[in-house]
């Protein structure tokens, strides 16, 4: 009977070994499900800031894009307004040179 007894005693001695080492397994596997599980967030986390990041900067660019569009739109206007001017001095200019030279027309047949 004592040997028995001292048989079951070294069974449950080493049973309960056995327990408090999976007990320490199993928290170990825990700590690293949630270290995972964190990191996996934290990953998400920063692929959902550079999405939305790059949605932004791509929306800027387009923006910036229609800008330049604007801005040579309205540069090409006044080209042709300046063009536009330019004749228009041209052709004061040659009206201004005609009507000097028949003013000085008349002075030289006047006298």
């Amino acid at each position: 009977m004592v040997k028995e007894k001292n048989a079951l005693a070294e069974r449950l001695k080493n049973a309960e070994a056995a327990r408090k080492r999976f007990d320490e397994e199993l928290k170990r596997f825990a700590t690293e499900n949630v270290t995972r599980e964190e990191i996996r967030q934290s990953l998400e986390d920063e692929v959902r800031r550079l999405t939305q990041t790059v949605g932004q900067t791509e929306g800027e660019k387009q923006e910036k894009e229609e800008q330049v569009a604007r801005c040579e739109a309205y540069i090409d206007g006044m080209e042709s307004k300046l063009q536009a001017c330019q004749v228009c001095l041209d052709i004061e200019i040659v009206l201004s040179a005609c009507v000097i030279y028949m003013y000085f027309s008349y002075l030289l047949n006047f006298n």
